[in-house]
């Protein structure tokens, strides 16, 4: 789900006239502490007296995300990558900057560097261990077998146009790298402005929180200028066991925008528990980092438009934004890595689903990544949603990597 932000580094302009001051503080890791303050400084300028003038510095080269136009079925729209339609689209590599954010609620902090409920391993760590980062080898009954071992954004962005890739640019990738990652951010939250905070009863030691959407944007995007990320680069905030409030009483685990080109997204790394106390099917571990991550494939700007559609998981009426994600929210799949770990990752719509495309150019004529969706988005006019529209099943735990035998175990 993606918010159109209009964004300036003059404080001025973001809501409620804040500013970050941000300092290095030292503990078991550097973190950048965000504070939300009132008012807005100005820096000082300086003038020379000289009547020569002072040597001018060549500009610095804007830099822009990589993106590719085209139209396909009447349907215009901006990527991430190079057209794979062209003869020349080879790999892609988007720069990845991983931040943690620590939410401090008064003392309670709730941190993604520490492990997770039920868990050995720090949620970041999972994060970067997880095939949205690493290579993984993919069920070639969900991904084309010539996609052997790739991240999952790849995967998917491969398989959305195969039937155009495997013909004219079987070379063609999207990759999130090189990664890194950076110090943690702690943003401290106030009370009185409705952020919530619970005890995780199965891990009581940990909390869950929830925190206006509104508010952690604003520090999120006060932390982008502290990063000096630059447009060509994608900025990952990963938060741990956090619903972000909307103004209209909805919830979000995640989104992706941009702040003056520069693109970012914000995931939260859910533990376990929360699906089954909360009964959100789908809410585990990676599954919201690789809802965002597709969708920020495929609408990194949000200025991406198609034929309404609705009435499948988060688009309750009809909408016209291509979010791949959105329509499938609570459809997750099984990715067990090498060490045993069961990473979660979001089944997702493809391109032809929205554009109505048939035959669909996505793999084996898919119209998503797990075969729930048999055909395209059925019309959607005036608001009002066809009556024998897919009702779609709570869950679905289909095995994204290959069945292996005992041997290679």
């Amino acid at each position: 789900m993606l918010i159109p932000v209009a964004s300036s580094q003059r404080c001025s302009q973001h809501t409620g006239n804040w500013r970050a001051s941000v300092g290095l503080r030292l503990s078991q890791r550097a973190s950048v502490l965000i504070v939300l303050l009132s008012g807005c400084s100005i820096p000082p300028t300086t003038t020379t007296s000289s009547g020569t003038n002072p040597p001018q510095t060549p500009p610095t080269p804007v830099k822009s995300l990589a993106v590719w136009t085209n139209n396909f079925n009447g349907v215009p729209f901006t990527m991430v990558g190079t057209d794979p339609s062209s003869a020349n689209g080879g790999t892609t590599e988007i720069t990845t900057i991983i931040v943690p954010v620590r939410l401090n609620f008064g003392g309670i902090v709730i941190i993604p560097e520490e492990p997770a409920c039920g868990d050995t391993q720090p949620a970041i760590q999972r994060v970067i261990q997880s095939p949205i980062l690493q290579n993984a080898a993919w069920n070639p009954a969900v991904f084309p077998a010539a996609t052997t071992s790739t991240q999952f954004g790849d995967a998917f962005q491969r398989a959305n146009f195969w039937s155009i890739i495997s013909k004219t640019s079987p070379n063609y990738h999207v990759l999130l790298s090189p990664y890194s990652e950076a110090a943690a951010i702690t943003i401290n939250i106030p009370p009185g402005i409705g952020a919530q905070i619970a005890q995780n009863p199965l891990c009581p030691s940990e909390f869950y929180g929830a925190v206006p959407q509104q508010y952690l944007d604003t520090a999120v995007q006060q932390a982008l200028i502290g990063l000096h990320a630059t447009a060509d680069q994608l900025v990952m905030f990963i938060t741990y066991d956090t619903e972000l409030l909307l103004t209209d009483g909805g919830i979000w685990l995640g989104y992706h925008s941009n702040a003056g080109g520069q693109t970012y997204l914000v995931a939260s790394y859910m533990d376990g528990a929360f699906e089954q106390i909360f009964r959100t099917p789908g809410a585990i571990d990676t599954s919201v980092l690789s809802h965002e991550v597709g969708e920020w494939l495929d609408n990194p700007l949000g200025v991406n438009k198609v034929p309404a559609w609705g009435g499948y998981g988060l688009q309750t009426s009809c909408g016209s934004d291509l979010e791949v994600g959105d329509p499938l929210v609570g459809n997750v799949g099984a990715y067990t890595d090498p060490t045993g770990f069961s990473y979660h990752l979001q089944e997702l719509a493809y391109f032809s689903w929205f554009a109505r495309n048939s035959p669909s150019l996505a793999y084996q004529g898919r119209y998503s990544t797990l075969g729930t969706f048999p055909t395209v988005a059925p019309p959607c006019v005036n608001g009002a949603l066809k009556s024998d529209h897919l009702r779609l099943p709570q869950s679905n735990y289909t095995e994204w990597h290959p069945v292996r035998s005992a041997e290679t175990d």
